[in-house]
């Protein structure tokens, strides 16, 4: 249906695709404004789709969802969907969460955890992208906050991540170019690595602009496949 919806809008010219974007925006930033803990600010993985029953995973946050929530609230405030002051207090908040409550390792998070605690869940990974998923939030947030405080916050997050510890198996592999997709306290470093075109972009890019020793060839020396789709062929 929605398929049809979009098909629809898009056939019938740009006058009327605005509203239809607008109204799926505006949603996003409400699902991010409600399933997050307001005594926290760290956001659900997935909203429930129905009262009670374990699949809902209601208390599980994503640290990768939080990152998308800081997002929406700069988002939401500018559009005017959000009140501007509830949604700095509501970003600060999940900052100071992140720096004293969200566990961790060398500036870096595991992928799930409890939305009230902070505290690993699922035996889950210490995850790369994800925490990058979190960073690049919280930096869009920052730059369209404008909050003084909350760029505070912001940049002690940053200053604590040690860019080392993925790139290099925390020193194990010390020429190494790309970065460990993650890290288990139980068996150590996931044996993959961000090294071929993909979502990988925006984490190198935070790098590069955080951590002056970011080997140039980190970026030069992707994996970029030649594939096949359909019709022709498509260099990636």
């Amino acid at each position: 249906m929605l398929t049809s919806l979009l098909a629809a809008t898009v056939l019938s010219g740009p006058p009327k695709i605005a509203p239809v974007l607008d109204d799926l925006s505006r949603r996003a930033v409400r699902y991010f404004w409600e399933q997050t803990e307001p005594t926290t600010g760290l956001t659900r993985d997935r909203g429930p789709l129905k009262e009670g029953g374990a699949e809902n995973n209601g208390t599980i946050s994503s640290i990768a969802s939080t990152g998308y929530a800081l997002a929406a609230y700069a988002i939401g405030a500018e559009r005017g969907w959000l009140n501007r002051n509830e949604a700095v207090a509501r970003a600060r908040l999940t900052l100071d969460t992140v720096l004293n409550k969200l566990e961790g390792r060398n500036g870096w998070y595991f992928h799930f955890v409890n939305w009230k605690t902070g505290k690993r869940e699922w035996n889950c990974e210490l995850s790369s992208i994800d925490s990058g998923l979190l960073f690049a939030g919280m930096v869009l947030a920052e730059r369209g906050l404008k909050d003084r405080e909350y760029s505070r916050l912001c940049q002690q997050v940053l200053d604590r991540i040690d860019w080392k510890f993925f790139m290099t198996l925390d020193g194990k592999k010390p020429d190494g170019l790309f970065f460990s997709m993650g890290w288990k306290p139980e068996s150590g470093f996931l044996d993959h690595y961000w090294s071929s075109f993909n979502e990988l972009i925006f984490l190198y890019l935070l790098a590069y602009s955080q951590y002056p020793e970011m080997p140039v060839d980190s970026w030069m020396q992707w994996k970029r496949p030649e594939i096949e789709y359909k019709i022709g062929r498509a260099h990636v």
